[in-house]
C-alpha cells in the first residue's frame, strides 16, 4: 500500500466514525489498545506510521519544553530516533507482509545503530541525559529575543522541525525497502559504505579530541581558582579557551593526524558527510541492472541530508557568535581556518609562554 493511499484510508476511517467514542472504548482496556495499535501498524504504510509517531514525539517534546523550560529534549533523542526509524522501515514489510528482509536495508539499519550507539555514548559522558542539562545556546537565544517569539521557535523549529528532520534522515531505508526488489549490492553500496565508515571514524576522532580538551580546560580552570582568567597562565589552546589543534585546525607545524587542524567544525563536516553517504544506499537501490551509472542519483529521500546540511549552517553561526563574545581571538581563528571543509594551513595563533632565563 502506498503512503498516500494509507493517509487517505486513515483519514476516511476517522471521519466515518465517532472517533472520540472509538478512542475511549479502545483505551479503556489495555488489550484492546494493544490490538488497535497492532492493527494500525499492520494496515498503514510504514511512512505513514512513522509520520504519526514523529508527530506524537514532537508534541511531547513541545509540552516538556513548555512545562520544564528546558529545550534540549530533542537533543536527547538525536541519536535514538533515527535508529528506531531505520529498523522500523527495514522490518515493517518483513513483519506485516512476510516479505524477505532487504539485505541493503538491514545493512543501513546496522550502520545507523553503530552511529547511534557512539553518539549516545558521547552525549551521555557529557551529561546530556541529565534532565537539568540544557544546550547553552538555548539560554543565549532565550535572553536575546522576546519570550513569545521563542515559544514560536520551540513549537516550529525545536519540536517539530528537528523531530521530522531526524525521521527524514532514514527515508533512504524506506525507499530501499519499499521498492520490493532493490537488487543485489553494487559498487555504489561499496562507495557509500566506505564513505560512511570514513566519516564515522573522523567524527569519533574529532569528538574525542574535543572531549579531552574540554576536560583538561575545566580542570585548569578549577585549579586556577575557578576563574577563566587563570587560563592566561597556560600555553597553547588553554590560553585561548578553545581548541585550535587536532582536526579543528590545519597547522603547518603538525605532521601527524590531527582532526581539528582541518576545520573549525570537523565533527559537523563528518556528520553531514555520513548522512549523505547514507543517502547513496538509496541511489544504489535504483541502479539499473547491467549498467554502471544509470541510477536515480537525485531522489526525494535526500530531503533529510539536505535539511541537516542547512541546519548546521545556522547552528554553527550561532555557536561562533557566542564564541566570539567569549573569546576575542576567535575572530582571527575564523579567518585562517576553514569552517567545515578541510583546507590548507593557517598560521598558529595559540599563545606561548615566554621562557624564563
Amino acid at each position: 500500500m502506498s503512503a498516500i493511499a494509507s493517509f487517505d484510508s486513515l483519514y476516511k476511517s476517522i471521519i466515518a466514525t465517532n472517533w472520540q467514542e472509538l478512542l475511549l472504548e479502545n483505551t479503556s482496556d489495555r488489550g484492546r489498545l494493544l490490538n488497535l495499535l497492532r492493527t494500525q501498524y499492520y494496515t498503514l504504510d510504514s511512512l505513514v506510521s512513522a509520520t504519526v509517531i514523529t508527530f506524537g514525539i514532537a508534541i511531547i517534546c513541545w509540552g516538556l519544553g513548555v512545562f520544564t523550560n528546558n529545550h534540549s529534549h530533542v537533543d536527547r533523542l538525536w541519536s535514538i530516533t533515527p535508529v528506531f526509524f531505520s529498523w522500523h522501515f527495514a522490518l515493517h514489510s518483513f513483519i506485516t507482509e512476510s516479505n524477505e528482509l532487504s539485505v541493503r536495508g538491514a545493512i543501513m539499519s546496522l550502520l545507523s545503530t553503530l552511529w547511534g550507539v557512539r553518539l549516545t555514548y558521547n552525549f551521555a559522558r557529557k551529561g546530556g541525559y541529565k534532565l537539568s542539562n540544557e544546550d547553552y545556546r538555548w539560554s543565549y537565544v532565550k535572553k536575546s529575543i522576546p519570550r513569545p517569539f521563542f515559544e514560536l521557535i520551540n513549537v516550529v523549529f525545536i519540536s517539530f522541525y528537528q523531530n521530522f528532520l531526524l525521521m527524514s534522515l532514514t527515508l533512504p531505508v524506506y525507499l530501499v525497502c519499499s521498492i520490493g526488489d532493490d537488487g543485489p549490492l553494487n559498487w555504489i553500496d561499496v562507495v557509500a559504505g566506505v564513505l560512511f565508515s570514513l566519516c564515522f571514524v573522523g567524527e569519533t576522532i574529532a569528538d574525542q579530541q574535543q572531549w579531552k580538551f574540554q576536560n583538561e580546560k575545566h580542570r585548569i580552570i578549577k585549579e586556577a581558582a575557578k576563574n577563566t582568567d587563570g587560563l592566561k597562565l597556560y600555553d597553547g589552546d588553554f590560553g585561548l579557551g578553545y581548541l585550535t589543534h587536532g582536526l579543528f585546525r590545519y597547522s603547518s607545524e603538525i605532521i601527524y593526524l590531527d582532526l581539528y587542524c582541518l576545520a573549525r567544525h570537523p565533527h559537523y563536516f563528518c556528520e553531514i558527510g555520513l548522512w549523505w553517504s547514507y543517502y547513496l544506499f538509496a541511489v544504489a537501490a535504483t541502479l539499473q541492472p547491467n549498467t554502471w551509472i544509470h541510477a536515480l542519483w537525485f531522489n526525494w529521500t535526500m530531503v533529510g541530508a539536505v535539511n541537516l546540511t542547512l541546519l548546521f549552517q545556522g547552528s554553527t553561526f550561532l555557536t561562533e557568535k557566542i564564541s566570539m563574545c567569549r573569546y576575542p581571538s576567535y575572530c582571527k581563528y575564523r579567518k585562517i581556518t576553514s569552517r567545515f571543509i578541510p583546507w590548507f594551513p593557517g598560521e598558529d595563533i595559540s599563545p606561548r609562554k615566554e621562557k624564563t632565563k
